[in-house]
């Protein structure tokens, strides 16, 4: 029973990585240059103290030199700035170099020798599968809990007839709120182990085992089954893209090439289900992960087979685009409260360069004597303004990225005591 990585060095990767550190030297030194050049006049504008030959080159309106120097200059700031843009996009699309993916030996699966292990099923109108879908997991794992999303059909009635544990909510709740449910009655249960499996018979219960081998040897403590890294028997062409584009935003997250981050077909620790709090509504997958990571859970993906579903369709969503506004509200929530730094540095940098690039217009027609159709008390106002809610939304990223370490410190500290 043992598992072995499949991540590996890219030429992409290393690229990036050059591509990244030359565009922040360029930005850096010319940023100082061009600092230290605004200093010095300052200076000699408080004390009256410039050489006569400074004062010739940068005061005489003819001489054409002193602003094509501070024009290059600015043109290399820019240029080390875009360098920056350029490598961040190439970022998003190379991906993290640390592959989540690994492989899994087929092993004896011995129920009695592991521990509490327990499978959730979220349902909704899948009176025709539910019962299969009850029967194919028991196999794998001590108990079975059904969470029923208040569906119109025999599904509860159906879920009975099993050994399962049924809950049932009055109305649809959503998937979001149907799985935070199961996973607060697996833990009062006593689960130690718990895996989402789903109603509608997709994914393969016999496959459980390979989500258990790497947390029962002690190496992750979140495990998922890939369905884009396995075989795929059938999936809409608008869902596989939406599936990649969303697994791209969540790994560029975490830092993690993770290669499916949709499937709810997964295996966790109790100390993780204690820890992360899904706060969703409509979805769990990708905040389930996003939590995982911050708080430094180790995590894993097995490739797994996703089969056509045999029964009518997926019904836990209400749609593509319903499930693409919400992944959208979670990824700003998430990019708030856990990548605080990521969200408001970058806006911190935004106004600070607007605002910067108009003290560098005012500084070339302030030394060459150009004449302007702006004034320059307002661009110098305007120019204060930006720099100064850059710095404002800098202190705010400083600060909510250290309630934000703060809070995981806590949390993980808590969870190690308990």
């Amino acid at each position: 029973m043992t598992a072995s990585h499949l991540s590996k060095e890219r030429p992409l990767v290393k690229f990036y990585l050059f591509l990244k550190t030359l565009g922040k030297n360029i930005f850096l030194v010319s940023f100082f240059i061009m600092f230290v050049i605004l200093a010095y006049i300052a200076v000699e504008d408080i004390f009256h103290a410039f050489s006569d030959w400074f004062s010739v080159y940068f005061s005489d309106p003819l001489n054409q030199s002193t602003t094509n120097h501070m024009m290059l200059l600015f043109f290399i700031f820019l240029f080390g700035l875009a360098l920056i843009i350029i490598a961040q996009f190439a970022a998003f699309f190379i991906g993290p170099s640390k592959s989540t993916l690994i492989t899994v030996e087929p092993f004896d699966y011995d129920l009695q020798s592991i521990p509490k292990t327990i499978v959730i099923i979220p349902a909704y109108n899948e009176e025709e599968t539910i019962i299969e879908a009850i029967e194919s997991v028991k196999p794998f794992c001590h108990e079975v809990i059904v969470i029923d999303d208040g569906s119109t059909d025999k599904t509860v009635e159906n879920a009975l007839k099993t050994s399962a544990k049924v809950f049932k909510h009055r109305s649809n709740q959503g998937l979001g709120m149907t799985y935070r449910d199961g996973i607060s009655q697996a833990l009062s249960l006593g689960a130690e182990i718990i895996v989402g499996f789903d109603a509608d018979l997709q994914y393969r219960a016999a496959e459980i085992p390979f989500l258990l081998s790497p947390i029962l040897r002690g190496d992750y403590d979140l495990v998922m089954g890939s369905r884009l890294s396995g075989t795929i028997e059938k999936m809409p062409l608008l869902k596989r893209l939406g599936n990649i584009l969303f697994t791209k935003l969540i790994g560029s997250l975490i830092n993690l090439k993770i290669s499916d981050g949709q499937s709810g077909f997964r295996a966790y620790t109790a100390e993780l289900a204690q820890t992360i709090t899904i706060r969703g509504e409509y979805t769990y997958t990708q905040e389930m992960i996003v939590e995982a990571a911050a708080y430094g859970f180790r995590i894993a993906e097995v490739p797994i087979h996703f089969d056509k579903r045999k029964v009518g369709k997926s019904r836990l969503m209400k749609g593509a685009l319903n499930y693409a506004f919400q992944a959208g509200l979670f990824l700003v929530r998430v990019l708030r409260d856990h990548h605080a730094m990521k969200v408001f540095g970058t806006i911190s940098a935004i106004f600070i360069v607007i605002g910067f690039s108009l003290g560098q217009y005012i500084l070339i027609v302030w030394l060459t004597g150009i004449e302007s159709e702006f004034s320059h008390g307002v661009l110098a106002l305007s120019a204060l303004s930006f720099i100064s809610m850059g710095i404002t939304f800098l202190v705010l990223a400083l600060i909510a990225d250290m309630k934000d370490k703060t809070k995981r410190s806590v949390l993980v500290n808590l969870t190690k005591k308990d």
